[in-house]
């Protein structure tokens, strides 16, 4: 009996210890299909976190199908003429140099009597093309343009271009074309890539463009139908001065052919302003001039 009680617990025994085993062995199972499970999940939230920025911050804020509204007052100016100087810093701007001189006495004359000023600050991407879009369409730049460098329109966006009657445009071929080439009503030109010698003062691009417009005014006094283009409302006249943006990269906002190309700019404003006011003689032109960006002290926007 004593031997057979003992066989009998003995199996009683094991197999207490058998189920016991596999109870282990059940809850590692569960315990590695949980972990592999959760780390299923974490992938797919993750991916989901980095899918949804691109939906939110890469998505393009323009909304189509709206129709325009049309003005319920008449315009006070007949014409714009908007001068852009690429990269040109304020401080630089305001400040006076080392004789004690500002370098921009006309533009600052009007700030003092005729006109309203203000800085304005860049947003992110300090890029020329984002700047621009900024300026003349009214909106930042669409995210999604990322994939083309900033240097094309993935998206149609309405601009005052789209809006004038006629747009005449002088500047850099990175600028001008992008606004101008694909603008049935519009008169522009661009100087060639290789112009922009960064070894080179590069003011003279800025006196390129007045010298196209001031060109087309004299132009005017012959052709009938170019007299009557201009003498027509809604005429947007952009210049786009490149130089403060191309000397800033090269010699850096601190050197002396920086700070001269802000006198130059001054000198152009001068300039186009009494070209225009002399020969519409009508005090019916609104002017802006402004930059589409800054420069930092590298050399960098």
């Amino acid at each position: 009996m004593g031997t057979a009680d003992g066989i009998i617990g003995g199996g009683q025994q094991g197999r207490g210890s058998a189920g016991t085993g596999g109870g282990r062995g059940t809850k590692k199972k569960w315990l590695k299909r949980r972990e592999r499970w959760l780390v299923v999940l974490g992938v797919v939230l993750h991916a989901v976190y980095m899918l949804s920025i691109f939906d939110i911050y890469f998505k393009s804020p323009i909304v189509h199908g709206m129709d325009p509204v049309a003005p319920r007052f008449s315009a006070p100016a007949k014409r714009l003429v908007f001068l852009v100087a690429d990269g040109l810093r304020a401080d630089k701007f305001f400040e006076p140099d080392s004789e004690g001189n500002f370098r921009a006495p006309f533009l600052r004359s009007i700030i003092k009597g005729q006109g309203r000023w203000g800085v304005s600050h860049a947003r992110p991407p300090t890029e020329s093309r984002p700047g621009h879009v900024a300026l003349i369409a009214g909106f930042y730049e669409d995210p999604s343009a990322v994939t083309k460098g900033w240097k094309a329109n993935p998206v149609e966006f309405d601009s005052v271009f789209n809006r004038s009657h006629h747009t005449i445009s002088f500047g850099s071929p990175d600028i001008v074309p992008i606004f101008c080439s694909a603008l049935p009503h519009s008169t522009w030109n661009s100087y060639p890539h290789e112009f922009e010698d960064f070894a080179t003062d590069a003011s003279f691009l800025d006196e390129w463009s007045f010298d196209q417009f001031q060109s087309l005014i004299n132009r005017s006094s012959s052709d009938e139908n170019l007299r009557d283009l201009l003498q027509q409302d809604n005429l947007v006249v952009f210049l786009h001065l490149l130089g403060c943006d191309s000397n800033g990269h090269a010699h850096r906002p601190f050197s002396s052919i920086y700070l001269n190309n802000v006198k130059v700019v001054d000198h152009i404003a001068k300039r186009m302003y009494d070209l225009v006011e002399g020969y519409f003689k009508d005090n019916r032109t609104a002017y802006v001039f402004t930059a589409d960006h800054g420069m930092s002290d590298k050399g960098k926007i």
